[in-house]
């Protein structure tokens, strides 16, 4: 709470500090690499580069002591003398929020899935395209995706070409850049991509050309290539009978993704097989193409938004020059994702239902937080359930309002205390909480099928 001690690894002689006593022989060990998914199902490790480690342990005068972990330079931190008790893991990387763990034992893993390929160089919005490309019958509406398993990349360009245009030789820049520079040695699948709204109203994008490409350097090399037209038929079906019931009220979307996957897992930057999505529920069977697929993962996402108020230093709710009162709009979350077979699987609905009851120091919608105040929230749990507390910063633009993760907090209980110094006094803040179902391979390494529901918290303010 305010006022409280913050105490950075410091220890009295008698090993004393605040209230905790010093347990000589207890070592805690921070683990964080990142992990990249490979074409074969594998992984292979990396430890993150320039990132900093810390363990923290909450003090009964309401401050926390901080420890410092001394790395191995291979992802791997710890510390001797730590106190007893549950402490969090703190790991902090350049240019990216800090993210905790809430740690009962002695060891924290927080190293996780990040993307497919390899560390490197990133792409860069401002990439160019050189296209000598032969395209099925283009379409107005139609996209391009290039696709790097290897190397965890993922281009998007959206061509302005004419309908019925059988080549394109432009130059061109990308809508959305993901992942690494492309190599000679890395495979890119190019996919044609056409959406069209069906009689039910849900916007359809199937696959019509593809092409596996080899020897590209991205950026540098043209595209040069010849699509093709699948001939791999298949079908996927929908059923969404408890989605109202998970998500607590009708969705205002709905989206369904069939992704390419691994033999072990679906990377990020995965490449499109179909998508559909809707303002509202919907279900059916789904008939479309398909290209070299041996592994399928769907995913199903729903949420549901509703509007309220930012409270403002003054005592009132933040507004606009004008004075008229500016809405935020909060949300709910429900997804479900699982593996899938292209000849009439059925997509796996969401069925874990979303956190409720999210406080801010006991009070759902306090008129001041404390520096380092407590979250908590109602959920079904079990073995399998673990929460992320995401916090966001609100600024008024003046007209909207815009969000930055300021901090990260991973936890298997229903309540976490946030960390001195992550919190501003006299700003605005939101919290997020997401809860994860599913077997994993570590605390933030879940394994299909994977069931996730979230809530946004009221908006709350810090005390000055």
């Amino acid at each position: 709470m305010a006022g409280g001690s913050a105490i950075d690894g410091g220890m009295t002689d008698s090993g004393v500090d605040a209230g905790l006593l010093v347990d000589a022989g207890r070592v805690i060990t921070v683990v964080d690499l990142d992990l990249f998914i490979q074409p074969d199902g594998g992984t292979v490790a990396y430890p993150k580069q320039g990132e900093l480690a810390a363990a923290l342990f909450f003090l009964t005068d309401g401050g926390e002591l901080r420890l410092a972990l001394d790395t191995d330079g291979g992802g791997v931190f710890s510390a001797t003398h730590a106190p007893p008790g549950t402490w969090l893991a703190e790991v902090r990387r350049p240019a990216e929020p800090p993210v905790y763990l809430s740690v009962l034992g002695d060891r924290a893993d927080l190293s996780q899935t990040r993307t497919s390929g390899r560390p490197g160089a990133a792409l860069t919005q401002s990439l160019t395209l050189d296209f000598q490309l032969a395209v099925t019958q283009w379409e107005e509406g139609d996209s391009l995706e290039l696709v790097s398993e290897r190397a965890g990349s993922r281009i998007v360009v959206n061509p302005s070409a004419a309908s019925g245009t059988t080549l394109l030789t432009d130059s061109l820049n990308p809508t959305l850049v993901e992942g690494a520079v492309i190599e000679p040695s890395d495979d890119v699948l190019v996919s044609q991509l056409h959406s069209t709204t069906n009689d039910a109203g849900v916007i359809v994008t199937t696959l019509v050309g593809w092409s596996a490409l080899s020897g590209l350097s991205i950026p540098g090399s043209p595209i040069v290539g010849t699509l093709t037209t699948p001939t791999q038929f298949a079908r996927v079906a929908t059923r969404t009978g408890s989605l109202t019931s998970a998500l607590g009220t009708a969705p205002n979307s709905c989206n369904l993704a069939v992704y390419h996957s691994t033999p072990g897992a679906t990377p990020l930057n995965a490449a499109t097989v179909f998508l559909a999505s809707s303002n509202s529920v919907f279900s059916g069977d789904f008939f479309f193409q398909a290209a070299g697929v041996a592994h399928s993962v769907a995913q199903v996402d729903c949420q549901a938004e509703w509007a309220t108020f930012v409270p403002s230093i003054d005592g009132g709710v933040e507004s606009t020059a004008a004075g008229v009162p500016l809405q935020l709009q909060l949300r709910s979350t429900v997804q479900a994702i699982d593996r899938i077979s292209l000849d009439g699987g059925l997509v796996p609905e969401p069925t874990l239902t979303t956190p409720i009851n999210i406080t801010t120091d006991n009070r759902f919608q306090p008129p001041r937080a404390s520096v380092s105040p407590t979250i908590s929230w109602t959920a079904q749990t079990g073995p399998l359930d673990r929460f992320m507390a995401v916090v966001f910063q609100l600024s008024s633009t003046g007209t909207r309002f815009t969000r930055s993760i300021v901090g990260v907090i991973h936890t298997q209980q229903t309540a976490v205390r946030l960390p001195l110094g992550l919190l501003v006094p006299g700003k605005a803040y939101l919290v997020t909480i997401q809860q994860t179902r599913a077997q994993t391979d570590g605390p933030l390494q879940p394994r299909y099928p994977i069931q996730r529901a979230s809530r946004q918290s009221p908006p709350f303010l810090v005390a000055n």
